[in-house]
């Protein structure tokens, strides 16, 4: 009898234990259920207020460029002469136009505006990173050219200037497999440039 008590004692202290493990396990749980709903309510408004700076910011240098054709000096009294200046808005255009699947800004189509500053780069003879930054921007509005909304608005000899501006063999030989008078850091270059080129089908 006294061995019998002794075991239910000593399941019932088992039984405690347990109850108790879990009440904590639950509470702290619980605990972790709310951090994490509260870090994911920071996440999406940290989200938003980024997507709002984006938008705003790149809908006023958008209104900023009434043409193309002279291209502006200046954008907001920043100089927009650089080397790779027209490059790297362009590719903000695409990359934002990707993330907020949104066709149009600033009261401009993306996927046009986008292949016009292509085309101004071609007229400027720009290369290098200006051409990487092109073929990554008209990949951000898809690898199917077919539904492409940069390439689909270009008339067919304004889409054989883009696939001149695209061709990395305007600083670099394949014969050689070297870079034309750079360093040699630029073949990483050629290579992204090349590879996007391939996927896009203007290869």
């Amino acid at each position: 009898m006294f061995a019998r008590n002794k075991s239910l004692m000593f399941k019932k202290k088992q039984l405690a234990a347990l109850l108790m493990l879990f009440t904590i396990g639950a509470g702290a749980a619980s605990h972790a259920n709310s951090a994490a709903s509260a870090a994911s309510i920071e996440r999406e408004s940290l989200s938003a207020e980024i997507n709002q700076f984006l938008r705003e910011q790149i809908a006023a240098h958008i209104r900023a460029i009434p043409t193309l054709d002279p291209a502006p000096g200046r954008v907001l009294g920043a100089g927009a002469t650089g080397e790779y200046t027209w490059g790297t808005f362009m590719r903000a255009l695409g990359a934002y136009a990707e993330m907020s699947r949104e066709p149009s800004l600033g009261g401009r189509n993306l996927g046009e505006l986008a292949a016009q500053i292509g085309l101004l780069e071609y007229r400027l003879g720009s290369t290098r990173f200006s051409q990487l930054y092109a073929a990554q921007t008209l990949r951000h509005f898809g690898s199917n050219l077919k539904t492409n909304a940069a390439w689909q608005g270009l008339s067919e000899q304004q889409r054989v200037a883009w696939r001149e501006m695209l061709d990395p063999r305007k600083f670099y030989d394949p014969k050689t497999r070297n870079v034309i008078k750079l360093p040699e850091n630029y073949l990483g270059v050629a290579a992204r440039l090349a590879a996007i080129d391939f996927k896009l089908g203007l290869l």
